[in-house]
């Protein structure tokens, strides 16, 4: 290849100069003709041509022989061997040719022919044209450097990629060709560029691919899914420049990491959802044994027994039960709490008994109460007392709580009945029976050697012995004179065995003195040691007692100034819970309570029980005024209160109910919107009562849960639908763009194809990319339509006009066309302006295209234009009315080239030209 170009481009010395200056008609050797004779298109003459001019020397004779050379494959018969400069004729052939029919000419020609014709051509257009063809990248590094024209050598290097090529171009150019350097240096910087891109991009996709795979296999579970959504987005931007290899592998990563990211999200959601409800457990529990303590305390403080509020009490026993089941099921519970749940749900139950028993008296024993007289009642028989005691035992009221009013008659009647009755004998058998006990308790007291303890018995006996009846008390006598020796005998021994154990006392108390001990200990041991004193029944001893005296007092010094603080704290918080009484009276009495703050005055009564709570300890018998005045101010506040939490808590029913008609609404949007308006509105209102108020929000929330779970469903529902959609709408882009190119029936399978999907019922937004799909068919087979089009139109009237100018055709019957072509050409004859001239419509094919005219035809091409205003067509109002008055312009030329066919050769390039630049309508 080196060798063809070489010689190509080398200038070559002629071997035969005519160097007397006259013309010169050689013969040839077999034939004896003139080279001017011989014919190029017989292979023979053509042979003996080329060697006959390649042996001639410049000048007219070599020029004169080429007389009949007027078609490109005889012209490049002769340029092997020698150069444009050396032969001009040959060059003026060759440009000539490819002007008028530059398309047709390339095409006819290979790759070899192209290369060699380039030195020969002056038009830079057609040398594109020739390297727009070349692909082989050797070729064009050699025209790069070896190039006849500065254009030819840009043109070609500018086509060049590879970088082998552009640095051999670069250095055999450097120095030598500024342009061609440049242009190399500028496509080798880009390929650098692009080179070191493509290595950056590719160690990224292995540094993310790595992030990825170590991501999947790491069991560190805080923000796994946040962290993988990045990483994801960042492998979407990357994935095309990943290998294969990477994708799977990444893909296999990607799957093990969301799978890792969904069981993080479920343990997570699961931990949540526990915690949520051992919390909510917790607080239902407490809630249940406040609700119990405060009805028990409530049933405490009232001053009567009010029947109504057994149902009451019913329904707490019954909701609360529940309520504690339910706290307590999959949930640890302490043994206090378990404990204090029971002790109240017994209290409560025994109550709620007791209560229904004495509510509903049995007929007979309310026919006993109903006697009035009291001589009545002293008369109730034996059998009506026995009745009375079963009920009271059957009835076993609980202590604590006020005693209805029936209980408190009936024990009133039965102890009028035994008082009347007993009274003498009781009294004579109690007093013998304490008499009895007291002889036996100083017995007793005798033994174990208490002697103050028998000295007091003693007196007791003697003293219940004057109480009795005579008869009764002597039975007593011996046994009184008996025991009173007795306490004699201990009194005289006494005096012996106690004083050491008083002096002991003495000592441990004058020691308790100089003891530092809490003052409260320290009293209390005081009096253990007084307490011992006593048991030893005192002292004779005078002296000895005014010791245990005076060490006692001594030790009772401290204690002395800590009551005094006891009683001056005393003093004080009483006088604090009067000043908390004063201004929880003065608010419950003087705020407005039409437009009161409730929830502040609920805060307000809490922090009042706190606070009087905080005030203690105080003096029992000061303070009971105070603490009635406290609980009267605090049951008004109760009462206020009690009354806005029923208003509320009727708000919120309402609500619920509201709520609960939703649920079967059947307009889900709606039924949304209106329960995020009563999600509001119960967010509006005041205080309830705790229990009734998750009772009422337990309700309303499954209402609510219910109206948005509907709408999940149908989301659900939609979403089902939308992917069957654009399943469907993936199917019919499937079938289209299975449909072949530029077959017959292509374009109306395609037409229904669209019919089908524009019927989807899917929105503007997700049939969007599926209608770009389908109309990317129809463009690529209107393109491929319009391009077999375009070939044919071009093809067909190309050959008519190389027809109409041969000369070979003497009528428009002779053309060897097509019936539609026929029909058009019979039309442009019988056109009523099928008067211009084959110049005329040439100019006028050129405005229609706007190609330009020639500098000789301007002053033509204006009047054409004029003339054209003139008529009123200033311009065609589409591409299909230009293609109309071209291919009527293009016909009439045509039929007037076969009538002069030698004047129509002049314009065929031209003509040629417009061809190709008009599109024909589709």
């Amino acid at each position: 290849m080196a060798t063809f170009f070489s010689k190509l481009f080398r200038k070559k010395k002629l071997h035969h100069e005519n160097t007397s200056g006259k013309s010169l008609k050689a013969n040839t050797p077999a034939t004896g003709k003139n080279l001017e004779d011989l014919d190029p298109n017989v292979a023979a003459d053509l042979k003996t041509l080329v060697s006959a001019v390649h042996a001639l020397p410049a000048g007219t004779s070599k020029d004169k022989a080429l007389t009949n050379i007027k078609s490109l494959p005889h012209a490049i018969a002769f340029i092997h061997g020698t150069s444009p400069e050396s032969f001009p004729r040959l060059a003026e052939i060759i440009n000539n040719c490819l002007n008028e029919d530059t398309a047709n000419n390339i095409r006819n020609l290979t790759q070899d022919e192209r290369i060699s014709l380039i030195p020969w051509i002056k038009n830079d257009s057609i040398i594109e044209q020739f390297l727009a063809d070349i692909t082989n990248e050797d070729e064009l590094a050699t025209l790069a450097t070896e190039g006849k024209s500065s254009k030819v050598r840009q043109l070609a290097a500018s086509r060049v990629i590879s970088e082998l090529a552009l640095k051999k171009i670069q250095k055999e150019t450097k120095g030598k060709d500024k342009k061609v350097f440049q242009i190399t240096k500028d496509k080798l910087s880009i390929l650098r560029k692009e080179l070191e891109e493509k290595a950056r991009t590719s160690a990224q996709v292995e540094q993310l691919a790595l992030q990825i795979q170590q991501h999947a296999r790491t069991e560190a579970n805080k923000l796994y899914e946040a962290k993988l959504n990045a990483l994801s987005s960042q492998w979407d931007k990357l994935l095309e420049h990943a290998s294969k290899d990477q994708v799977e592998l990444i893909a296999a990563s990607f799957i093990e990491a969301k799978a890792k990211a969904r069981a993080f999200n479920l343990e997570q959601q699961e931990a949540e959802r526990a915690a949520a409800k051992k919390s909510e457990s917790e607080t239902e529990r407490l809630a249940t044994l406040a609700v119990l303590e405060q009805t028990i305390a409530s049933l405490k403080a009232n001053d009567q027994f009010i029947a109504s509020e057994i149902q009451s009490v019913d329904a707490v026993i019954k909701t609360q039960e529940n309520r504690w089941l339910e706290a307590t099921r999959q949930a640890d519970v302490t043994k206090q709490e378990q404990k204090q749940y029971q002790a109240s749900m017994h209290t409560l139950k025994h109550w709620q008994l007791a209560a229904t028993k004495a509510a509903n008296l049995p007929e007979p024993v309310s026919a006993i109460l109903s006697q009035d007289t009291s001589t009545e009642r002293q008369k109730i028989t034996a059998s009506e007392v026995t009745l009375l005691n079963s009920f009271l035992q059957e009835v076993d009221w609980p202590d604590g709580f006020v005693v209805p009013l029936a209980l408190n008659n009936i024990k009133t009647l039965l102890g009028e009945h035994h008082t009347a009755k007993a009274q003498v004998s009781s009294n004579i058998k109690k007093a013998k029976a304490e008499v009895e006990a007291l002889a036996k308790s100083l017995e007793s007291a005798l033994e174990e050697k208490q002697l103050k303890k028998s000295q007091q018995l003693f007196k007791d006996l003697s003293k219940k012995l004057k109480e009795l009846p005579h008869a009764e008390a002597d039975r007593f006598k011996a046994l009184s004179q008996l025991l009173g020796a007795q306490v004699s005998d201990l009194r005289d021994w006494q005096g012996f065995a106690t004083t050491p154990k008083q002096i002991e006392l003495c000592e441990r108390m004058e020691a308790l003195g100089q003891a530092h001990l809490d003052p409260q200990a320290k009293a209390d041991k005081i009096k253990a040691l007084q307490d011992e004193w006593k048991a030893l029944g005192g002292s004779s001893d005078q002296e000895l007692w005014q010791r245990f005296k005076v060490a006692s007092d001594a030790a009772f010094e401290v204690c002395r100034v800590f009551f005094d603080e006891q009683k001056q704290l005393k003093s004080t918080n009483l006088e604090k819970r009067r000043q908390i009484c004063q201004e929880l009276a003065h608010f419950v009495n003087n705020n407005d309570w039409q437009s009161a703050d409730w929830k502040a005055t609920e805060k307000i009564g809490k922090a009042a029980k706190e606070e009087w709570k905080n005030t203690f300890p105080v003096d029992f018998k000061a303070n009971k005024k105070v603490q009635a005045e406290f609980n009267a101010c605090l049951d008004k506040l109760d009462k206020l209160l009690d009354s806005e939490r029923e208003k509320n808590e009727a708000m919120k029913k309402a609500i619920v109910q509201q709520a609960q008609l939703l649920v079967d609404s059947g307009d889900t949007h709606s039924a949304i919107n209106k329960a995020k308006e009563l999600q509001k509105q119960w967010s509006a209102v005041g205080i309830t009562r705790y229990g009734e108020d998750r009772k009422l929000w337990k309700k309303f929330r499954e209402a609510c849960d219910t109206i948005f779970g509907q709408r999940e469903q149908e989301k659900q529902q939609q979403q089902a639908q939308q992917h069957e959609l654009i399943a469907q709408a993936e199917d019919i882009c499937k079938r289209a763009e299975a449909l072949p190119i530029n077959d017959a029936e292509t374009q109306s399978s395609l037409n229904k194809l669209n019919m089908e999907l524009v019927e989807l019922p899917m929105g503007n937004r997700e049939i969007a990319p599926f209608k770009e799909r389908l109309q990317s068919c129809l463009k690529a087979n209107r393109s491929a339509q319009a391009a077999a089009k375009i070939s044919t139109f071009r093809t067909l009237w190309t050959d008519l006009v190389s027809q109409s100018c041969s000369g070979s055709v003497k009528s428009i019957a002779d053309f060897t066309t097509s019936d539609d072509a026929q029909k058009i050409l019979q039309s442009a004859i019988r056109a009523e302006d099928n008067n211009s001239s084959l110049q005329e419509l040439c100019i006028l094919m050129e405005i229609v295209t706007g190609a330009e005219s020639p500098a000789e035809d301007q002053a033509v091409r204006m009047q054409i234009q004029v003339n054209r205003l003139s008529a009123g067509i200033r311009q065609e109002n589409s591409e299909n009315d230009a293609f109309e008055t071209f291919e009527r312009a293009l016909a009439q030329w045509v039929c007037k080239a076969v009538a002069d066919p030698d004047a129509a050769r002049k314009y065929v390039t031209r003509v040629s030209s417009c061809l190709q630049q008009c599109k024909p309508q589709l």
